[in-house]
């Protein structure tokens, strides 16, 4: 893009004119968030923990299969990103997808054979959670940075707070449906075929995350008219037009800003942070 373009017009930002943030992939990521969020939102953080105690035995267990999703998760994080460039991102999140179903499948073995004390159960009880584990490392950063490049080049903030609002209130939403399944059909009873059937129903409803994610596309992001480099460019090289510097300060005003609309800045966070090596160091001496 020439520097001595219009920087005002609609046309050298989004093609077709377009300025709105919510796009094909921004509209489909936030989609896929928000089943993700609910669908393991039911079970993993309230009864997966006592599933895997009654079928790996002891505490150990529960520890070990909650660490090697952990563990797949930070492994996974730097390929993907290695994966997403070299390829595309539109691979990276369906290789996902793909795992993500043959994790689903391992966890639906799992709680259909399981028993107190079963190993075999635990083992495939441990597999599902490390191809999640897996999943999550190779899906969320290039989803994340899919949606980011798919949207006009300001309106990424906008983009990434809505990204976090929705994974919030999904994942809340998860543990009252929980809450539901565990009352009425199951009477609020907390055996091993009611933790069976709430887990299976939590991880039927998260494949709906699945038909998002595949329907991504690096092709409709928006490439070049997405990134603010070339209004950072405009600015920092003395552009004469007033207009054009303006719109170029109010960008980097906009990039500035993290969440809760504007009140959390990236000054402000670099003082908190200041404060609290301050505070770290007063404390060792």
């Amino acid at each position: 893009m020439e520097l001595d373009a219009p920087l005002h017009t609609s046309e050298s930002r989004v093609p077709g004119g377009a300025t709105s943030p919510w796009t094909y992939n921004v509209m489909l990521g936030l989609a896929a968030t928000s089943f993700y969020g609910i669908g393991p939102g039911l079970y993993q953080y309230t009864v997966l923990p006592t599933f895997i105690l009654v079928v790996g035995g002891n505490n150990f267990g529960v520890g070990f299969a909650e660490g090697l999703q952990g563990t797949a998760n930070m492994i996974s994080a730097l390929p993907a990103g290695y994966l997403a460039d070299k390829l595309s991102r539109k691979a990276c999140i369906r290789l996902g997808c793909c795992l993500q179903l043959v994790g689903s499948v391992c966890m639906l073995i799992a709680i259909c054979f399981a028993h107190e004390g079963s190993f075999p159960a635990f083992v495939m009880l441990c597999a599902s959670l490390c191809l999640q584990g897996v999943c999550d490392g190779i899906v969320n950063g290039p989803l994340q940075a899919l949606m980011d490049d798919s949207c006009p080049a300001g309106r990424r903030s906008d983009v990434e707070t809505a990204n976090s609002i929705v994974g919030l209130v999904s994942a809340s939403v998860g543990p009252i449906l929980g809450l539901f399944v565990f009352i009425y059909p199951t009477g609020n009873h907390w055996a091993l075929h009611t933790m069976k059937y709430v887990i299976g129903i939590g991880v039927v409803f998260g494949q709906l995350s699945l038909i998002p994610a595949w329907l991504m596309d690096d092709r409709r992001a928006l490439g070049e008219q997405s990134e603010a480099v070339h209004l950072q460019a405009r600015l920092t090289a003395g552009v004469e037009n007033d207009s054009q510097q303006g719109e170029a300060r109010e960008l980097v005003a906009r990039q500035s800003r993290a969440a809760c609309c504007g009140l959390v800045t990236m000054p402000r966070v670099r003082c908190f942070f200041s404060w609290g090596t301050c505070c770290l160091l007063w404390v060792r001496v």
